[in-house]
């Protein structure tokens, strides 16, 4: 089955009457996205400190089906942004979703704001046209730029957590030292005590 986002935002509506179609993404944004404040998040490594849920994660608990119609939103947002004369079809507009969903099912719902957010920025290049294509190299590239920074923020968290357990006057210093230094102090402990 396949839902519009149309439906899905309907649905998502507590009343009928708060529904206006001309008004789609952004009354998108209100219902799905209000946690995410995109102005706090304006680098990768700041995505990690919102926690909302992966896509698959929240494809769990609402189907995998509104997630893609939600993704479609985003899309659909865009163009609507981007205000060029011929708009992606439906057809192309789903596909590109099902895409996102089913290649980076592991991102979470601040990436995907991310995403769109920076391609409205530029970010990406300058968009001349919009199509599935250059939306999903736009994910790719982020998902490599995540994947580095993610990387990075472990080993700094490694580092961190080795440097800082040993060493509280704020020098880092290696292991090795740290050890025979509590070697050295063992040894005139003893030498007091004798």
């Amino acid at each position: 089955m396949i839902l519009s986002p149309y439906s899905v935002t309907r649905a998502a509506c507590k009343k009928p009457s708060e529904f206006d179609e001309t008004k789609l993404p952004t009354l998108y944004y209100d219902l799905f996205a209000k946690e995410v404040d995109i102005a706090k998040v304006n680098t990768v490594a700041k995505i990690f400190q919102n926690s909302t849920p992966a896509l698959k994660v929240f494809a769990k608990s609402i189907g995998p089906e509104k997630v893609v119609a939600m993704l479609e939103l985003h899309i659909i947002a865009l163009d609507q942004y981007l205000d060029f004369n011929k708009s992606m079809t439906h057809a192309s507009v789903h596909q590109t979703a099902e895409m996102i969903y089913n290649t980076y099912f592991q991102l979470t719902i601040t990436d995907i704001i991310f995403v769109f957010n920076q391609a409205r920025l530029g970010k990406y290049g300058e968009i001349i046209g919009l199509n599935g294509t250059k939306i999903l190299c736009w994910f790719d590239q982020h998902f490599d730029e995540r994947c580095i920074t993610a990387a990075s923020e472990s080993e700094k968290e490694h580092h961190n957590a080795t440097y800082d357990t040993f060493d509280r006057s704020g020098r880092d210093q290696k292991l090795s030292d740290v050890k025979s230094q509590i070697r050295q102090a063992n040894r005139e402990y003893s030498n007091h005590k004798k």
